[in-house]
């Protein structure tokens, strides 16, 4: 665990939070710090692991002759349609290149009892519209978790090592962090800051400005809040005259003051750090705190509760203040009667009980917490109805 989240763990027990450890799903990890990047050790409980290799046709790896294939896998595949008729699907239209020789698209048609769709909550919904669904749901109600980071650069003698160890290691919940509602709160976390992510966060003052801030990389902590977003049903997806998905979100005021409220508490963290030198927050221009050494307490205090209350004044300024994406959810949204949403509670839809939605579309709101883990267990249970549905239709 590098020393950014020593640093979270360390300043929300001093301000009366609570820290936790994020779990993660590894075997012998090395701590190089890659992790979001995809771990070149293999040491991830990944579903290509877990899931995929067990089933793939590879002759020379041990497969049991059971599972041995029962997988294929079709890399740069790009499913153009699922294929329906009166309710019933037949499969799906697809296209894949063969990129090793460059070779143009070849069409593909695969002929399915079950067609399952786990393309995610951008690309699922897109999958449906091209392929005529005519669920006025489908697409409607994107989450997003929406982040808001605060960076801060410590004094030289701390190397907070944001491109090495356990990138997000330590997460914040309690006392609930909430602006109107203790049902939509936002969390507190260390994110993967390599140089690149971190340099999105760093406020534009100019050239010189912004390569002094880099420069101060092994000195910088990060922070990142995300939210429970509430959405609304204009926040979607749609597709564009290829079928591309095309996204559509804004969020709503309740949002804004949830992010806000989550922004103040990390910069208040930070400043109560002695060896904090500088605070920024993730806005195109809006200048950072500089911390002034030969000022006394009560000075330095003043001067930054006067730049909390410029940050609140400025607020979430579209195009300005920088905004990040955690977990995309909720397009597709699994429902008890059809007027409410697209897909039944087996996770099939309603208009085509032999297509499945498997993937965070079909959470019904946003999750109050990081989604793999809910997103894996209502996978499962849909699958268990797959399984329910080919044994029904042999």
């Amino acid at each position: 665990m590098n020393e950014n989240n020593r640093l979270l763990w360390r300043l929300s027990e001093r301000n009366g939070y609570t820290p936790e450890r994020i779990p993660r799903n590894v075997r012998e990890c090395v701590d190089c710090g890659h992790c979001c990047y995809g771990c070149s050790h293999g040491q991830k409980n990944t579903t290509p692991h877990l899931i995929f290799e067990p089933f793939l046709l590879d002759q020379h790896r041990g497969t049991q002759p059971a599972t041995r294939g029962k997988l294929y896998i079709i890399p740069f595949c790009y499913v153009d349609e699922v294929v329906h008729i009166h309710g019933k699907a037949t499969g799906v239209r697809a296209h894949f290149k063969d990129t090793a020789t460059a070779t143009a698209s070849t069409s593909l048609r695969v002929h399915a009892t079950v067609t399952v769709a786990a393309a995610g909550a951008i690309q699922t919904p897109a999958l449906l519209l091209r392929s005529r669904f005519q669920h006025g749901g489908i697409g409607r109600g994107l989450t997003l978790h929406p982040v808001v980071p605060v960076a801060a650069v410590m004094t030289k003698d701390i190397d907070t090592g944001l491109s090495r160890g356990v990138s997000m290691g330590v997460i914040v919940r309690q006392p609930r962090i909430f602006a109107s509602s203790p049902r939509f709160g936002i969390a507190i976390q260390t994110p993967p800051a390599h140089t690149a992510i971190t340099s999105t966060v760093m406020p534009w003052q100019g050239s010189l400005a912004f390569k002094m801030m880099m420069l101060a990389y092994r000195q910088s902590a990060v922070f990142i809040g995300i939210s429970r977003d509430r959405s609304q049903a204009a926040n979607r997806v749609a597709i564009d005259a290829d079928g591309a998905p095309v996204i559509h979100y804004r969020m709503t005021d309740e949002d804004n003051t949830l992010v806000m409220q989550g922004l103040e508490v990390m910069l208040r963290l930070f400043y109560s750090e002695p060896r904090t030198s500088a605070l920024m927050v993730a806005h195109a221009s809006f200048p950072p705190f500089v911390r002034h050494q030969s000022a006394t307490k009560a000075q330095e205090d003043a001067r930054f509760e006067a730049y909390v209350a410029a940050v609140k004044k400025e607020g979430i300024q579209p195009l300005r203040t920088q905004m990040y994406s955690a977990h995309q959810m909720s397009t597709v949204r699994m429902a008890r009667r059809v007027e409410e949403g697209p897909v039944t509670p087996t996770g099939a839809l309603f208009e085509c009980d032999n297509v499945f939605v498997a993937d965070g579309s079909v959470l019904p709101t946003a999750l109050g917490i990081n989604p793999m883990i809910t997103i894996e267990s209502m996978s499962h249970m849909i699958a268990q109805h797959v399984v329910r549905y080919l044994q029904q239709h042999a």
